[in-house]
């Protein structure tokens, strides 16, 4: 294997099996001529440099990623490195020359991969590429189409995710993205199970979209969101169910993604609460109170109850806590008394997704989530169980 990359070009799919890679399994670097059939590991005896592309595959036990950037092939083949020899490989590569020669060498006792620049040259030794033959790159084959507002709906979703270490066990589903059709509308949610985020697109805007017979939805791992967001905020790009697998696929590479094996909770049930009480109020200014309410706690890192309330003075946020108390005006326009209390660390990621102006928080009792949503965003719904304040 012998082939000239662009610096940017190698960072670009270096940086893509690094963020998949997270075990002692290799990483395989393959050089190919266009027309080449692909996965051929052999060395040629080396010609004049022609096009064509190099490509890495990484797997992990939830991802396969597959990556290409084009280069100039004298010696097409391939050669496996292991993840340590990845790490150095970025290292050597970066902030260097603008382009890069690496070849496969034989030495005394194995073959190794050699990236060559105009002043040092760099060895890194190859490995048995052998569990390649079971690992396969997801292939979509779809037309593909601008895919970033699903990109961005599953980035807001992320944010009402449990965490891992928070959602273990029979829980597990509940730290992805779930994605599931209904009609013809697509919900992206995400929840820990004290709040929730439901972002509802058209199926029409979804060109490249196929969640073929999971009428039931998928959900995401969490390890994977941030590969396939990446590859969805590509010009264009689609997204496939294949069985247990999600494909992601873009101009440059593709990725297959193992969905969490678990039923995803029935989140209608809460979307259909009834509220009896609503506050129209100014983001920022309720943002700030938020803020504010919370710097008594904030070395604790503990969360911090606060109460919402209107009465005839207009609306305030209030909290104690610490030994400390504080009350701001939000809004100082009147109305029906009404209340209720919500974790403030919560709700200002819970409004921290909507852009500038009014967002309105529908409301009812103590068992009823806190429904939050904008004028500006109606395709976003923010839910928030409330809590007692003392």
């Amino acid at each position: 294997m012998k082939l000239t990359v662009q610096n940017t070009d190698l960072q670009t799919i270096l940086a893509a099996a690094a963020a998949v890679t997270r075990s002692p399994d290799p990483i395989k670097i393959i050089a190919e001529r266009i027309g080449d059939a692909p996965d051929d590991d052999k060395d040629y005896e080396e010609r004049p440099a022609e096009a064509g592309q190099i490509r890495i595959i990484a797997f992990n036990d939830t991802m396969v990623i597959e990556w290409t950037r084009p280069a100039e092939i004298k010696m097409s083949g391939s050669v496996a490195i292991h993840p340590d020899g990845l790490t150095r490989l970025v290292k050597a590569s970066r902030n260097s020359d603008s382009t890069f020669v690496l070849e496969t060498i034989a030495t005394d006792n194995e073959r190794s991969l050699r990236l060559n620049t105009a002043r040092s040259a760099h060895e890194f030794p190859a490995v048995s590429d052998a569990v390649f033959d079971t690992i396969v790159p997801g292939r979509a084959n779809a037309e593909r189409a601008n895919l970033s507002n699903l990109s961005n709906a599953i980035s807001t979703a992320k944010i009402a995710a449990a965490a891992r270490g928070d959602a273990s066990g029979g829980r597990v589903m509940l730290t992805g993205a779930h994605l599931r059709q209904r009609d013809d509308t697509l919900d992206v949610v995400g929840t820990d199970g004290r709040r929730m985020s439901v972002i509802t697109l058209r199926m029409s805007d979804l060109g490249g979209l196929d969640l073929g017979d999971a009428d039931a939805g998928v959900t995401l791992p969490p390890e994977a969101l941030p590969m396939v967001t990446e590859m969805l905020s590509a010009p264009s790009a689609c997204l496939k169910v294949f069985g247990n697998n999600v494909v992601v696929e873009t101009a440059d590479g593709s990725l297959s993604v193992r969905v969490i094996d678990a039923p995803y909770p029935d989140y209608s049930v809460l979307l259909g609460v009834n509220t009896d009480k609503t506050l129209v109020l100014p983001k920022s200014s309720l943002e700030i109170a938020l803020q504010r309410s919370s710097v008594a706690l904030v070395r604790d890192k503990r969360s911090v109850a606060v109460k919402l309330s209107r009465g005839a003075d207009g609306v305030y946020v209030t909290s104690s806590a610490a030994g400390q108390s504080s009350s701001e005006c939000v809004h100082d326009t009147p109305g029906d008394e009404a209340s209720i209390g919500f974790d403030a660390q919560y709700m200002l990621s819970a409004i921290g997704v909507f852009g500038q102006g009014d967002v309105d928080l529908a409301f009812g009792t103590e068992q009823v989530p806190i429904r939050i949503t904008s004028q500006q965003h109606p395709e976003i719904q923010m839910l928030v169980m409330p809590c007692k304040t003392s």
